[in-house]
């Protein structure tokens, strides 16, 4: 299932020029092509030797943004733009308000929300020469949830393992010479058992509007919602609120939820109802272990190990670091929603010489939320990289070789189901914010 993909706002942040001090312009440097993965593991060596405090605070602001400390990074933002905003400009200082105001949003904290749209507001009026971005629109959006409870957790003092379908799935490929898999795990909505896709590439809970009428879903937005917009297949869809959920012993409640229409989620057989990452985060750790086809959610989470943080949240939505095997990095969206693994068109294009003397041609219908298409892939023989301290080889690696609308921009390729079914057990930790194979 393709993803669910919260109203985003650009966040353009430009520094001021900078001194000589070659910390400074490399923290500049990364800040400005939005390079968090660079930014995360080089900041503690560099940060003494930065001259500039509102740069300090800025680097460290755009480190808890995209590691998943929202609350800091807008305590932080909130410094940047009392004490530093003649450093940072107009332009900045709005946009890092928004910027507050939509992560306070995806955490479900309403209230805070309003209040950061109503200081970028003022800031507006203020200042005339700063371009508003959408504003009116994001405004009114948010607005409607500011009644709303914020979603929460609760759940025993232990862990708290369910029993998972892991389904193997016929290919779409031709000949269906592509493994596939699928993973479920039960959920109960007003005592009622069903089976939800475990999708950490859907940025929200997702269901159909069958099925959201079946569990009494509250709307608040009818018929605008955006989903995918820059993909394939993208449309317009309904957002509510349901007001709980339960998986094994673990209580969801408030739950935000994207609705789809009927026609363009009809396609996909089976697809109700999904469990996205807003659940995962608040759970804080899930451990999927293939030999026993469980998922576990243990109340003490694996320290992060040696090889540091691997993962990244860009608008809810996770980015796995890995290395391929020249060493160089690649960037995943790691989605296990995705039955397959699949290498982008980027990727292609940087690996061209090397793949196309190896590769075989085949035809691939590829679906998500609401397409199904049919196109000319490249089959590698295999293809590995290196994740933390873990070796993943894929077997009939596949390869789009031409750019299209079902990639998520700024990665590689998207690494699904198949990687994880090639490893006894896979760890996601989204407090340290780490991914490791086992």
């Amino acid at each position: 299932m393709k993803k669910i993909v919260l109203l985003t706002i650009g966040i353009a942040l430009s520094v001021l020029p900078l001194s000589a001090q070659r910390a400074e312009e490399r923290i500049g440097e990364l800040i400005n092509r939005s390079d968090w993965f660079s930014l995360e593991e080089e900041y503690p060596a560099l940060k003494d030797s930065v001259q500039w405090p509102f740069l300090r605070l800025l680097a460290e602001t755009m480190i808890c943004a995209n590691f998943n400390r929202p609350e800091e990074a807008t305590r932080k933002i909130d410094t940047l733009v009392t004490d530093h905003s003649q450093f940072i400009g107009p332009q900045n200082v709005y946009n890092l308000t928004l910027l507050a105001a939509i992560l306070n949003h995806i955490e479900g904290r309403h209230t805070l929300t309003i209040d950061y749209m109503k200081k970028a507001e003022a800031y507006l009026q203020k200042e005339k020469g700063v371009a508003p971005k959408g504003f009116r629109k994001n405004y009114e959006y948010f607005s409607k949830y500011s009644a709303c409870p914020s979603p929460s957790l609760s759940r025993p003092d232990r862990d708290i393992t369910v029993r998972a379908e892991i389904d193997t799935l016929k290919s779409l490929a031709a000949g269906g010479r592509q493994e596939a898999y699928l993973i479920r795990v039960p959920a109960m909505i007003h005592g009622r058992t069903y089976r939800a896709i475990f999708d950490t590439g859907a940025s929200s809970t997702f269901m159909t509007e069958e099925f959201a009428r079946k569990a009494g879903i509250t709307t608040i937005v009818n018929d605008s919602f955006p989903i995918n917009q820059s993909l394939i297949g993208g449309g317009y869809g309904k957002q509510g609120i349901l007001d709980s959920l339960q998986v094994g012993d673990i209580v969801f409640r408030n739950v935000m939820v994207i609705i789809g229409k009927s026609d363009l989620v009809e396609k996909l057989s089976g697809v109700e109802f999904i469990l996205g990452i807003d659940f995962m985060k608040l759970a804080g750790e899930f451990q999927i272990d293939v030999e026993r086809s469980t998922v576990t959610f243990p109340v003490k989470r694996t320290p992060l190990p040696p090889t540091g943080r691997n993962l990244l949240l860009d608008n809810n939505s996770p980015r796995l670091k890995a290395y391929g095997s020249d060493n160089k990095r690649l960037i995943f969206h790691f989605d296990t929603g995705n039955a397959t693994s699949v290498l982008y068109h980027t990727y292609y294009q940087k690996y061209k010489n090397e793949i196309d003397p190896i590769a075989r041609r085949d035809t691939v219908t590829r679906g998500g939320y609401g397409f199904l298409k049919a196109s000319e892939e490249l089959i590698i023989p295999s293809f590995k990289f290196k994740a933390g301290d873990s070796e993943i080889t894929l077997t009939n690696a596949h390869v789009i070789p031409r750019e299209n609308r079902s990639e998520i921009q700024g990665c590689d390729g998207s690494v699904g189901m198949l990687a994880i079914m090639t490893k006894r057990k896979t760890i996601v930790n989204l407090k340290e914010m780490f991914v490791r194979f086992e």
